[in-house]
């Protein structure tokens, strides 16, 4: 099994490289907004094709049907139910 050490002086210098080229192509991208900084337009795009996109075996419907029940899950993990059922306790 190999261990993964995170040291700078003892990092490949293939990975160094790789991570000198990734920083530099952050200092040079343009400055976003916030908003496009939270939301990336080409992501949300991706995403529905692929949710959306006809599948073997009329399996469409189930993965919509799971999204919907994330969704759904989300709301009820990070919404008023869990501070209701706390305060009623």
């Amino acid at each position: 099994m190999r261990c993964l050490v995170f040291h700078r002086k003892i990092r490949p210098p293939e990975l160094a490289e790789e991570m000198a080229r990734r920083q530099k192509l952050l200092d040079e991208a343009p400055p976003r907004n916030k908003l496009a900084s939270l939301f990336d337009v080409d992501n949300l795009k991706k995403s529905f094709r692929t949710t959306f996109k006809k599948r073997q075996f009329g399996v469409r419907p189930y993965v919509l049907l799971l999204v919907v029940i994330f969704v759904l899950e989300i709301f009820l993990i990070h919404g008023k139910g869990p501070t209701m059922f706390l305060f009623l306790r």
